[in-house]
């Protein structure tokens, strides 16, 4: 939870820090700050960043090891439905990135403003990450994204329903509900995270790339082909997420009973 917090609260920052960067030195400085972020990066994992890995706990790099390993991840019902449900959360979340800056400026016209309202809504969002790891605690993983999820789908419904994107008060109604998607990603993928990767400790360094290999790969191919038919639709934005949190929702409920199954086998 607080990874995840930290993760959302740094790139909220980002369109902010680019204007500002344009504004001084052009868009080349964009790629100049890129070169200057990698190689700090770089600098700093060789330097400061150890390895955790003891070495008798060590596997060697041979490509039948690491099939196996994929295979035992996918074969595994929880993994898999969890890898699943994380796909369909981001891609919602890559949906919205994608359309939300053209929405700003196609139906609102506030395109000038878009970097200060993205910022306040990323920050108000990434307190669910804290939140996140108080309510953890109390109702499980499971029951959370669970719950994260049916929250999603009733605040969506509402949306399409009431059609509450449009007329004089639509662009505070669409903040609200850009501000509730995000904070639902704080509430949701730290925990399928950990999900996928409880039953799989032996390979965790496998199991976390793959995990996140497929689950950015799937859902930027996804939101990619539902962006070009969107276009920058804020209903068919809200339609599209119902469509995802209800899928999502339905997976959740398919990972509970075959982790019911699993415990009495």
């Amino acid at each position: 939870s607080i990874v995840m917090m930290i993760f959302t609260l740094f790139p909220a920052v980002a369109p902010l820090l680019g204007t500002f960067i344009i504004a001084f030195v052009g868009w080349r400085g964009i790629l100049l700050s890129f070169v200057a972020f990698a190689a700090i990066f770089t600098l700093w994992m060789l330097l400061r960043l150890p390895e955790t890995l003891a070495p008798e706990n060590r596997r060697p790099m041979k490509m039948f090891l690491m099939v196996a390993a994929v295979g035992e991840m996918l074969g595994h019902p929880v993994v898999r439905l969890a890898i699943v449900v994380q796909t369909l959360i981001m891609t919602m979340m890559f949906l919205t990135l994608m359309l939300v800056q053209p929405i700003f400026d196609q139906i609102y016209g506030r395109a000038a403003d878009f970097p200060y309202w993205f910022f306040v809504v990323a920050l108000i969002a990434g307190s669910a990450s804290l939140l996140n790891a108080l309510l953890v605690v109390r109702f499980g993983m499971q029951r959370l994204i669970t719950m994260a999820l049916a929250i999603q789908i009733a605040i969506s419904f509402v949306y399409v329903v009431g059609d509450l994107g449009g007329g004089k008060n639509g662009f505070i109604f669409f903040v609200i509900w850009q501000t509730c998607m995000f904070a639902q990603a704080g509430l949701t993928i730290g925990n399928l995270n950990a999900l996928a990767m409880e039953p799989m400790g032996h390979i965790a360094g496998m199991a976390a790339s793959v995990t996140g290999a497929i689950a950015t790969v799937g859902s930027a191919l996804i939101s990619a082909l539902l962006g070009t038919v969107l276009g920058g639709d804020e209903r068919l934005l809200f339609l599209a997420a119902l469509a995802l949190a209800v899928l999502g929702f339905c997976g959740m409920m398919m990972l509970s009973r075959a982790e019911r199954r699993m415990a009495v086998a």
